[in-house]
């Protein structure tokens, strides 16, 4: 990019400072240099999760899914919600699967990173402390007996939080727990786990830095006071990042918190894409390391659709590539777009409904069991999802009345699969997931009065029991307007017999 903009020098009009600039900055940050500083950051976190090998290795979504080949599981706490002025505990982020996990190993290390110099990201010096706290008062008020709670007490940085800023913080905080216990989420896996109160702690590359070789951190090193590991479920948080923004290396350019804004440099790479293949991605010439990606997303995107070809005739391919997931006890379960390959699907699940287009599942034979709602992937979708959820709510309604079990597919089965059933959960399902029958055996469903916290409610609550399910924003704000926003939905979703053309 720098060779093309001196070229045009050369050749004619002279480009401007802001375009060199640019050019220089785009090269600085390319594909090649994004992946050679991950891959070095990822030897800082094998070294923390070596010295806390007890705990579990959590990716805080998304830049901190880059940051290492396995990890065992994922949350999202969004630096956005800690921002100044913000403070937010996200009703569609609690983030309550993590509480089992958190109980059963005393804590775990969680990892992210960052930019622009900063040595943590806002994630993690305030959103997750205020996690914590909230998450503490919250057991306290639901646990009368047991007052070992650290008082909800709100543990910041205090080198990056300054006490001002925390006592602000500390002002919302009832607020905030207020606003939890007024949604009605379902709250059974803090009441049945959480038996100690959490508490974050910090460890960046500078904490590492700054300690002889032969000293190992201690716990006021990375913010907590003696005996806390005794008393609390510590989440460790890991900045994995070299703090100064971008660096020339011998062989490369440094960028801090390369992972971040993964959808403006990684050419439809993903993390796994990545590990899977990274001697042949970091390999070769860094000039040619996006048509090397780009070959690689491409190869694996062929081979998913020969596959997917072969599937139709394979049912042992099938099911190693098959991703599923119950929502709890109901009759509904999640997958991806190999669980719904007929006619496999059907031995388990009476009813399927496919939520992508025909070219991710190229399924030629129809089954009245199978509703196909070919809605485009990420924001491609603009009336389409919205169009086809009057006809899928009713197809769902006829098959709970027939206690039939439920598939919701999608190509992941986290997007769009998750957007449907948060709808059938909203329009159909009590707090409790119990079904509000109005005349069973007319199949008529209570049409409730909804609000946004419902639907928030609604996902949170499938999120508790299957944590991978994370619809889009864009998404969600689709949902929210089919709901509330005028013309409101049909009255026959929820009573009224079925037709041919309805179903």
């Amino acid at each position: 990019q720098v060779k093309n903009v001196v070229i045009t020098g050369i050749m004619g009009e002279v480009p401007s400072f802001s375009q060199v600039s640019r050019a220089l900055a785009q090269e600085e940050t390319s594909i090649y240099n994004r992946l050679r500083s991950i891959d070095e950051d990822v030897e800082f976190v094998d070294i923390v999760a070596g010295n806390y090998n007890h705990l579990p290795l959590i990716a805080n979504l998304r830049c901190g899914a880059w940051y290492h080949p396995e990890f065992d599981g994922e949350v999202h706490f969004k630096s956005a919600d800690g921002h100044c002025g913000q403070w937010k505990v996200s009703l569609k982020r609690l983030n309550l699967h993590l509480i089992p996990l958190l109980q059963q190993h005393g804590g775990c290390i969680l990892v992210d990173s960052t930019r622009k110099g900063r040595s943590l990201p806002d994630s993690f010096s305030r959103t997750v402390p205020m996690w914590c706290a909230v998450i503490n008062r919250l057991a306290q008020r639901l646990d009368s007996v047991n007052q070992q709670w650290d008082n909800g007490r709100l543990h910041c940085p205090g080198s990056i939080v300054s006490p001002q800023e925390q006592c602000l913080m500390e002002e919302l905080l009832d607020k905030r727990v207020e606003a939890i216990l007024s949604s009605k989420i379902d709250l059974d896996l803090l009441k049945i786990f959480l038996q100690r109160p959490l508490r974050a702690a910090w460890i960046t590359t500078k904490t590492y830095l700054e300690k002889p070789d032969d000293h190992p951190l201690s716990d006021v090193d990375i913010g907590l006071d003696s005996g806390d590991w005794d008393k609390f479920n510590i989440i460790v948080c890991v900045c994995a990042s070299v703090p100064v923004d971008t660096e020339h290396r011998s062989t490369y350019t440094y960028v801090q918190g390369a992972g971040d804004d993964e959808e403006t440099w990684s050419l439809g790479l993903t993390p796994q894409m990545f590990w899977a293949n990274k001697t042949d991605i970091l390999s070769g010439d860094p000039t040619t390391c996006p048509s090397r990606v780009i070959d690689i997303v491409s190869r694996h995107t062929d081979s998913d659709t020969d596959c997917i070809s072969r599937l139709l005739l394979d049912k042992a391919a099938v099911s190693e590539r098959v991703w599923l997931q119950q929502i709890g006890q109901t009759q509904l379960s999640l997958g991806n777009r190999f669980s719904a390959v007929p006619p496999w699907c059907f031995e388990r699940f009476d009813a399927v409904i496919l939520c992508c287009l025909d070219s991710e599942l190229p399924i030629c034979k129809k089954d009245s069991r199978m509703l196909h709602i070919p809605i485009p992937p990420k924001k491609k979708h603009k009336d389409e999802f919205n169009l086809y959820l009057p006809s899928t709510l009713r197809f769902v309604r006829k098959h709970l009345a027939l206690d039939s079990r439920i598939l919701i597919a999608s190509a992941n089965g986290y997007d769009r699969a998750a957007a449907v059933a948060t709808a059938i959960v909203t329009a159909f399902l009590t707090v409790d997931f119990g079904i509000h029958w109005d005349d069973r055996q007319n199949l008529t469903i209570v049409h409730p009065k909804l609000s946004k916290v419902d639907i928030v409610r609604s996902l949170q609550n499938i999120r508790q029991l299957v944590p991978l399910a994370c619809p889009s924003r864009y998404t969600m704000r689709k949902l929210t307007t089919f709901f509330l926003s005028s013309p409101l939905p049909p009255e026959d979703i929820w009573n009224g017999a079925f037709s041919s053309d309805k179903t």
